[in-house]
């Protein structure tokens, strides 16, 4: 006979004792498509050469379509209007 599991774990990402998500970073995404690791590249370039993106940018989601189009979304939204990137 199988028991379910009803003990309390912590989520993955968070690790006994600590209070935030821990960061983790992801240069390449090999299960994503060239422009999305294309487009990831860029934007940790500029994140680089740009203070305020790389002081407040902490999460960017990237959709890309099988026609060849792509959105990323930053987080906070505040910085796309802040900080416009060249194509």
């Amino acid at each position: 006979m199988l028991q379910q599991d009803t003990t309390h774990q912590r989520p993955a990402r968070q690790a006994e004792g600590e209070t935030k998500p821990r960061r983790v970073r992801v240069d390449v995404f090999p299960r994503g498509t060239v422009l999305m690791n294309e487009l990831m590249g860029r934007l940790m370039d500029a994140a680089r050469r740009v203070p305020t993106l790389r002081e407040k940018l902490y999460q960017a989601n990237f959709h890309t379509t099988l026609s060849g189009q792509a959105m990323v979304r930053d987080y906070p939204a505040e910085l796309a209007a802040a900080t416009p990137l060249e194509a």
